[in-house]
C-alpha cells in the first residue's frame, strides 16, 4: 500500500512537471511572436527609448531565433507558418493538461 502511494505522488511528480513545462512552451511560443511582430512594426530608437539600450540589446538576444525563423520562411506561406504556429500551440496546451493528469493518492473504502 505504502510503495503505490510513494509510486502514485511520484507519477504526480513528473506530470505536474511535464504540465508546467509544456505550458511554459505553449504560452512563451505565441508571446514570442507577438512581441517580434510588435518590435519589429516600431523603431531601433523607440525600443531603445522604452527599454534603454541594454533592455534593446536584450530583447535583440531574446527575439533572435523568432527573426530567424520569419526570415527563413518565404512571404507567400507566412499565413500558413501562423496557422501552423497557432496549432502548434494549442496542441503543446492539449498536451501540457493531458500529461499533468494526476494518479490517485488517497481513496476511500
Amino acid at each position: 500500500m505504502k510503495l503505490s502511494l510513494s509510486r502514485a505522488r511520484s507519477h504526480n511528480l513528473r506530470a505536474r512537471g511535464k504540465g508546467c513545462l509544456l505550458l511554459s512552451l505553449g504560452v512563451v511560443l505565441p508571446f514570442a511572436v507577438a512581441l517580434n511582430f510588435l518590435a519589429a512594426a516600431v523603431s531601433e530608437k523607440t525600443v531603445a527609448e522604452y527599454l534603454g539600450k541594454e533592455g534593446a540589446e536584450s530583447l535583440k538576444l531574446f527575439l533572435s531565433p523568432v527573426r530567424g525563423f520569419w526570415s527563413a520562411v518565404p512571404e507567400d506561406y507566412v499565413v500558413y507558418a501562423l496557422a501552423t504556429l497557432t496549432m502548434l500551440t494549442a496542441a503543446l496546451i492539449a498536451a501540457a493538461r493531458w500529461m499533468s493528469r494526476p494518479k490517485a493518492t488517497m481513496s476511500r473504502y
